[in-house]
């Protein structure tokens, strides 16, 4: 289990070879992520937003509800720094951000060390990312 990388998070996230804007389609649906227009103010359950899961898969909250952490830096993508003054990537918006804010290549950065109600972060399972390979996908090898 590892964070995915920035490219594996967005490729999901715009349904593969689609290219989509948001998860489900080309625009942002009140009844498909937590934004800061659905009024909610707060983070809320995994899968409240059926209709906002990713297009032709199980995968949910990927546009609002929490910006999530992504393997790679965010102005070297293949650098090998490590240490709570580099920023990291982000994607997918929160709570608290417009909708245009949550879309598929929306990009942010935060230190490591940073906290706050609305960052989180998914999991995914997969082969160890080689470090001969890391360069390739824009991120850094996990043994760094």
């Amino acid at each position: 289990m590892r964070l995915p990388t920035e490219w594996e998070w967005q490729w999901v996230a715009q349904a593969g070879a689609a290219g989509l804007r948001f998860p489900w389609g080309p625009d942002w649906l009140e009844v498909g992520g937590n934004s800061g227009k659905s009024g909610i103010g707060r983070t809320t359950a995994v899968g409240l937003f059926p209709a906002g899961r990713v297009k032709g898969r199980e995968v949910f909250d990927m546009a609002g509800n929490v910006m999530e952490w992504c393997l790679n830096q965010y102005y070297d993508p293949s650098g090998p720094e490590v240490g709570a003054d580099v920023s990291r990537v982000l994607r997918g918006g929160a709570w608290n951000f417009y909708p245009d804010y949550c879309r598929a290549a929306r990009r942010d950065n935060l230190t490591p060390v940073s906290r706050g109600y609305d960052i989180g972060f998914r999991v995914c399972r997969g082969s160890p990312i080689d470090p001969r390979d890391a360069a390739s996908l824009g991120a850094e090898s996990p043994s760094r």
